[in-house]
């Protein structure tokens, strides 16, 4: 699983926090984006096209620029949500349903007027076409692992795992360290203190002070260990 980018992180957060009323998918996902656009999907012509919304037959240069500008950001949107469906599927985060038993052949979808004059942009991009295509009439059903790897600040399976290793190391190393410390005062309270001799003086006040040190180190461990806490580790 490949780290997500911010929009993508944001779409994985609504399909676990928003009440969807079984009607989870991709129009759905895409509808705020698609303010003054359509998009129409023909299964049997295999085709992808969106309809943006003008304000005349022929769009004069600033209302071009600005469409040369729109065509961009959401071909990004519509890569973007399409190849993380692909990979949330694939990675068994969730489920792709189709409910319905006969599919029309032509879909379409948006916020765009259908009275007022459009220019029609043909999707390019084969491998997200087919894609979108594919997914437009199918239900997206989350996992409850889905939800756990939200809750967990989006680190995957492997982060995790790797997290954990590396706290369980220190937790090692911490009980070594604390019983070699525990070792070391024992035996020196054996030998040192129960012969209170000013000889001893010297031996016993730099002990004292190697056991505060090792006790400043263990705190500043136990520090480091939680920054690894991840739930239910």
């Amino acid at each position: 699983m490949r780290i997500l980018n911010k929009f993508e992180k944001y779409l994985v957060t609504q399909m676990c926090q928003v009440d969807w009323h079984g009607n989870l998918n991709i129009p759905n996902l895409l509808d705020n984006y698609l303010q003054g656009l359509r998009i129409q999907i023909k299964r049997e012509q295999n085709t992808v096209e969106l309809l943006f919304e003008t304000q005349t037959v022929q769009p004069d240069e600033n209302e071009t620029t600005a469409l040369i500008d729109k065509i961009g950001g959401i071909n990004q949107i519509i890569i973007s949500t399409v190849n993380l469906i692909s990979l949330l599927e694939k990675e068994g985060y969730i489920v792709l349903f189709n409910s319905a038993t006969q599919i029309d052949n032509e879909v379409t979808f948006g916020q765009g007027a259908v009275n007022l004059p459009f220019v029609t942009y043909t999707f390019p991009d084969e491998k997200t076409k087919n894609l979108l295509i594919d997914y437009t009439t199918k239900q997206i059903i989350p996992s409850t692992e889905l939800d756990e790897y939200k809750k967990n600040k989006f680190l995957t399976r492997d982060d995790l795992k790797f997290r954990k290793n590396i706290r369980m190391a220190w937790i090692a190393i911490l009980i070594s360290i604390v019983s070699t410390i525990s070792g070391l005062y024992f035996s020196v309270h054996n030998t040192y203190f129960k012969k209170p001799s000013e000889v001893y003086k010297p031996y016993i006040e730099n002990i004292k002070k190697e056991l505060k040190t090792n006790g400043e180190f263990i705190n500043k461990l136990i520090a480091v260990l939680n920054i690894f806490k991840i739930k239910n580790i």
